[in-house]
């Protein structure tokens, strides 16, 4: 047993196995979440679409968005060796180290990073109404009404109104975000149609 423990490490461990040195190729091209804990942290979600913390200051919202987007049905994760976050799809068996909406949110992130200010407001609102409506529809609509606490401190982020320190201004950000909603979903009515 000496002698195996005298091993060269790379053989020991496995790291000059054939389908280890595969794996290993493919994480320095494709990207992959890595999870430290139980949950991914928002530093390793940062990594994940390769966005910096720093640099990325005014677009954290789209990491923060892309780490609590729930999973679309059939799909699920799990977090494999190596402590990467795995994405299965139960309909074809098949299973990848990128998520599902991983396009949608880089392509998301990139044009906020270089967008209109303007057109980026609306994308966020968007979002918010987008989100509310799935929380809705999950929960069987046992949700907090769209014109809670909570969204509309969300929509005075989005328009950088702190309505702590201006508080005349929380009726006309209820008034906007309930005539928000209700374009969405008039629009959203048209396009089923």
């Amino acid at each position: 047993t000496l002698e195996y423990l005298d091993a060269d490490p790379f053989v020991l461990f496995g790291i000059d196995d054939s389908i280890t040195q595969k794996a290993l190729a493919r994480l320095e091209i494709q990207p992959h979440l890595l999870c430290s804990t139980h949950r991914p942290t928002l530093d390793e979600w940062f990594s994940y679409l390769k966005a910096d913390p720093v640099m990325d200051q005014g677009v954290e919202w789209v990491v923060q968005s892309f780490a609590e987007t729930e999973l679309p049905t059939p799909w699920t994760c799990y977090k494999g060796v190596g402590s990467i976050v795995c994405y299965v799809n139960h309909t074809d068996n098949c299973v990848t180290w990128k998520h599902p909406f991983y396009d949608y949110f880089a392509q998301l992130l990139q044009y906020c990073r270089t967008g209109p200010a303007e057109e980026i407001k609306k994308i966020r609102v968007n979002r918010l109404i987008w989100s509310y409506e799935t929380a809705t529809m999950s929960s069987g609509g046992h949700v907090d009404p769209l014109l809670s606490p909570e969204y509309v401190e969300q929509l005075g982020e989005i328009f950088a109104v702190d309505l702590a320190e201006h508080p005349y201004l929380v009726r006309p950000v209820k008034a906007f975000l309930k005539q928000f909603a209700h374009d969405y979903r008039v629009k959203e009515d048209i396009s089923r149609d």
